[in-house]
């Protein structure tokens, strides 16, 4: 039986295009769109076996199945700029590899200081950053660092180099790297050619909520489509979250605990031990003690649609989640949910300079058919939209309001061990704003 989404709370409105559905398929919208927003409260964004997963040479865009298909958008926005971004602190001498960013950069040369030959890099421990860098990095392999590498030409060369020096990339995919590289191999890394920007692994964000499974069907009215056999039969749907680090193996702890119950008996699953790495055991999705997010997603989801057939993968990097939005397409789901935001980058209208992007994931997905269901973000009330204002020329910028409001309006309070992450846009290139 088929019907038109007209029956249904119009789908455009929540940002999942309006256009026809089968019954079933459009319960399972709406339940995800449900896991979305109720699971995690007020937050809320393929095609090789799982067990067989690729080698990286196979990733590259001379391989038989060519997954870089979508990803390379027209533009790169507004003057795309993949130049420096110097750090406070950081003089010219530590940011000497532009290419590298003002963090990497000040590593690279801390490295260099530190008389570290490349050729013993391997194991190497990163050396001290200088006064004013950042020293948090995840550096999660023999003390190598995780990073991103953007390529401008030269691939083969640059492949070449990394396997001379010990380094096998976890992701090849296209113009775009991500692989181990240990601190000494920095600053050779960013002077070869065609190397345009590195960077460290961007990082997902799932603030978690919490789950009340009567509240999410009431809320719903999940009850009444069930009782109208609107239970998500015959549909494929996927739950994408995001593990704690690249070897965390969880994002759905707990998850097996609940087969048969709150979840299906049957689940399939792309679950990653590290960066390139994926498994179709569950086991690597579900680490005792670790993130549980993903499964109270798919039991909000579930609670909606019980009778859909589940899929459920855990990738760290943009190139291991975009294999598994193809690895999902292949498997014949419909519906996906991301309930994960991740650091904002691009021109802001939808497009990325970076062939691995989410956001080129995500018009991937939708090109391919998929419904794609993302969750909002938790920083809707902790950001600021405004022009720079400096009447004084002191090079701080002058907040609204007056006396006590304007000096505290933006502050925050934090002590240590927390951390808090500060994150810019202007529109305008590096170094042109005035």
């Amino acid at each position: 039986m088929s019907t038109s989404a007209a029956r249904f709370p119009k789908p455009g409105r929540c940002g999942v295009a309006a256009r026809p559905l089968r019954a079933a398929t459009a319960l399972v919208v709406a339940a995800a769109m449900a896991a979305a927003s109720v699971a995690v409260g007020p937050s809320a964004v393929a095609a090789q076996s799982p067990d067989n997963p690729p080698a990286p040479e196979q990733q590259s865009s001379g391989a038989t199945d060519d997954v870089t298909e979508g990803l390379g958008p027209e533009s790169v926005g507004p003057d795309g700029s993949l130049g420096t971004q110097p750090g406070e602190g950081l003089g010219a001498a530590q940011v000497a590899y532009p290419n590298l960013g003002s963090q990497l950069s000040a590593l690279a040369v801390a490295a260099g200081q530190s008389g570290a030959a490349v050729s013993d890099a391997v194991g190497a421990t990163p050396p001290t950053l200088p006064d004013g860098a950042n020293s948090t990095y995840p550096t999660l392999s023999n003390g190598r660092l995780l990073l991103t590498l953007q390529l401008d030409g030269n691939r083969d060369e640059v492949l070449d180099f990394l396997a001379d020096n010990g380094v096998t990339p976890a992701n090849v995919v296209g113009d775009y790297l991500e692989a181990y590289v240990p601190p000494a191999l920095l600053g050779p890394l960013a002077q070869q050619t065609g190397v345009s920007r590195v960077r460290e692994m961007p990082q997902a964000f799932t603030e978690r909520g919490n789950f009340v499974d009567p509240k999410i069907r009431a809320a719903h009215g999940a009850s009444l489509w069930h009782f109208n056999d609107y239970t998500g039969d015959g549909v494929k749907v996927g739950v994408i979250d995001s593990a704690s680090s690249a070897t965390g193996k969880d994002g759905f702890t707990g998850l097996r605990a609940l087969q048969g119950t709150e979840l299906p008996t049957t689940v399939t699953g792309r679950c990653y031990t590290d960066a390139g790495q994926p498994t179709s055991d569950l086991a690597n999705c579900d680490t005792a003690g670790g993130y549980q997010h993903g499964t109270s997603v798919a039991e909000s989801l579930m609670d909606m649609a019980p009778d859909a057939q589940l899929y459920i993968s855990n990738p760290k990097t943009w190139a291991d989640l975009h294999s598994a939005v193809e690895w999902m397409h292949s498997e014949g789901v419909k519906v996906i949910v991301h309930s994960i935001t991740w650091q904002f980058h691009g021109a802001a209208d939808g497009t990325s300079p970076y062939t691995t992007s989410p956001l080129t994931t995500v018009k991937w997905a939708a090109d391919n058919g998929i419904v794609w269901v993302n969750a909002a973000g938790n920083s809707g009330r902790k950001a600021w939209l405004g022009a720079f204002a400096d009447s004084n020329n002191d090079g701080y910028h002058e907040w609204t309001g007056s006396g006590p409001t304007a000096d505290s309006a933006q502050g925050f309070r934090l002590e240590a061990p927390n951390s808090v992450g500060l994150t810019m846009r202007w529109d305008d290139v590096w170094g042109g704003a005035t």
